[in-house]
């Protein structure tokens, strides 16, 4: 939950407690020889997972492990680099692009995947030998994208190929040609990559690019979140504090978390959240150290009292409250309101930047929804709900993340006692939650599915 941000591009972060060099370093180090381009072909497909596991374990064919170092033109090794990833299975197929029969089928992005570079430009992943597509030598694409934007496409190939000589792009790619060493069953090889980059350090939370993080570069990403800001690309790559790819509360206390720079090792994990709505008045129940809250919500509201010492931020649809001073809540009532507000979903972060999602229980007579059974539960359950009278009603499951991932009913129901069922043997174990919705109003039930 929050403001997404492009994937495309990663900016390398500097120390909290520090300005970043801003010399370019190309007119004090070495040059390297840059990595030769390549065609991308026409099989790329954007928002490939990040991971180091390309192929799956059951995934037919000669495993392989490439590894490698980027590197920028003045050959300093580029932190946070991103590697993407694309090739044939066993049989030649792309996947996405093609239904490809071999192998495993289940992952939409088979034999795709994007790698991180860590602080000293390493990269590494697991994959299989691909097998050749039409008469092209066996090549692998990579997309490389610097911190500083920057990017390279180009792909990469492997000594003893009989096709390469006749290939066209493959003949004249002698610094991308790798051997390969057996290790028992398995392939490994080595690819490192240089770009055309002297990259500038930027400090991490500063969004207004004064050389400082403090309260101002909180209020710009306030601002930004209820939408009354616009980032460009540096500023939205800065005040992504934890590097999910979304601008959210979690953020906002990271950035607090830099200002104070007070130590938390005595607060402990948000615990079992849980949000109730009733008679307009929300409150938060959990056991842990709760730091910021970030709620979307609906409905024709004005909020009448705030009975806590914390910041709070809102428009029509957000609603963000955070510690500025490090102090926790001094009252489990959130806040107070006139009208009808609905809590469609919510974002806890507790002092360590932990990611949970509350319970939301909204206390009215008109529909409720009731326990799962089993819950935790492996891989299906159920769950009942009431309905005082007829109603169009949306039933549906998202992740810890807010996303919708699987509808339910749409439709009328009547009124009464009613259940449904939720089989989840094609998701991961992890935390889900199960949505009522009538109308502008909702309600849910957490969800522990574990195999």
């Amino acid at each position: 939950m929050g403001k997404k941000i492009s994937r495309g591009k990663f900016i390398y972060y500097g120390a909290i407690g520090t300005l970043a060099a801003t010399i370019p370093t190309r007119l004090i180090a070495q040059v390297c020889d840059l990595t030769t381009a390549d065609i991308a072909g026409p099989f790329y497909e954007p928002g490939s997972p990040i991971r180091t596991l390309i192929a799956h374990p059951d995934e037919p064919g000669t495993r392989l492990f490439i590894s490698g170092q980027v590197k920028g033109i003045d050959c300093q090794p580029l932190q946070n680099a991103m590697v993407e990833v694309w090739q044939a299975d066993d049989d030649g197929c792309y996947s996405i692009f093609y239904v490809c029969e071999n192998g495993v089928i289940e992952d939409e992005f088979k034999l795709r995947g994007t790698i991180m570079t860590n602080s000293e430009g390493y990269y590494g992943y697991e994959s299989i030998l691909p097998a050749n597509y039409a008469n092209r030598p066996r090549h692998i694409h990579y997309k490389i994208t610097a911190p500083d934007g920057t990017s390279l496409i180009t792909q990469l190939y492997f000594e003893n190929d009989s096709l390469c000589e006749n290939d066209p792009w493959c003949s004249g790619a002698e610094d991308r040609i790798i051997p390969l060493t057996e290790e028992g069953e398995a392939l490994s090889g080595q690819f490192d990559i240089t770009l055309d980059t002297d990259m500038v350090s930027i400090l991490l939370g500063d969004v207004n690019q004064d050389g400082q993080l403090n309260v101002l570069d909180i209020v710009s990403t306030v601002a930004h979140i209820l939408g009354n800001e616009q980032f460009n690309e540096t500023q939205l790559y800065a005040a992504d504090m934890n590097g999910d790819g979304f601008i959210n509360v979690l953020d906002i206390v990271q950035m607090v978390n830099g200002i104070l720079l007070l130590p938390r090792t005595n607060t402990t994990p948000v615990i079992n959240p849980k949000i109730e709505n009733e008679n307009g008045k929300v409150k938060l129940t959990t056991q842990g150290d709760v730091a910021g809250i970030q709620l979307a919500v609906s409905g024709d509201f004005k909020l009448t009292k705030i009975p806590h010492n914390w910041d709070i931020h809102h428009n029509d649809e957000l609603i963000l409250l955070f510690s500025m001073d490090g102090s926790p809540l001094n009252s489990d009532i959130l806040f107070e309101y006139e009208g009808e507000l609905n809590i469609e979903s919510n974002l806890i972060s507790d002092w360590h930047i932990h990611r949970s999602v509350a319970e939301v229980v909204s206390l009215t007579t008109e529909f409720s929804i009731g326990n799962a059974y089993p819950n935790p539960f492996n891989p299906q359950t159920k769950i009942d709900y009431h309905l005082e009278s007829s109603a169009e009603v949306d039933i549906f499951i998202t992740d810890i993340l807010g996303r919708n991932i699987k509808t339910i009913y749409s439709g009328q129901k009547s009124a009464g006692s009613h259940s449904f069922s939720w089989n989840a043997d094609v998701r991961p174990s992890g935390v889900y939650f199960a949505h009522l919705k009538l109308e502008n109003r909702s309600v849910t039930r957490k969800l522990m599915l574990v195999k």
